[in-house]
């Protein structure tokens, strides 16, 4: 598979975060790209039509039907952050 910009992955996951009923879907759409595919939120502002390669785009897409299923977004990313400190965050939390 081809990359893909980020710019049109984040806007397929909004759309299906927002019709699982998501309180926030641009938010964790943004945190998943940025996990998944190595960037940062300056990143994905300066230059949204930036190419994610097709590996990150398939983990990208996976996390996202995994939030669609009402998955916490820190229990994805296996962290949260929290005043400043990152959190590793497990099943058993």
């Amino acid at each position: 598979m081809p990359p893909e910009p980020a710019q049109a992955l984040l806007r397929w996951a909004v759309e299906q975060l927002s019709a699982a009923g998501c309180e926030t879907p641009a938010l964790d759409a943004r945190l998943l790209l940025q996990s998944a595919a190595g960037l940062t939120r300056e990143d994905l502002i300066l230059d949204p039509g930036r190419e994610v390669a097709a590996a990150a785009a398939a983990t990208y897409r996976r996390h996202v039907l995994r939030r669609t299923a009402r998955e916490p977004v820190s229990r994805i990313l296996g962290e949260r952050e929290f005043y400043g400190r990152r959190f590793r965050v497990t099943p058993a939390v």
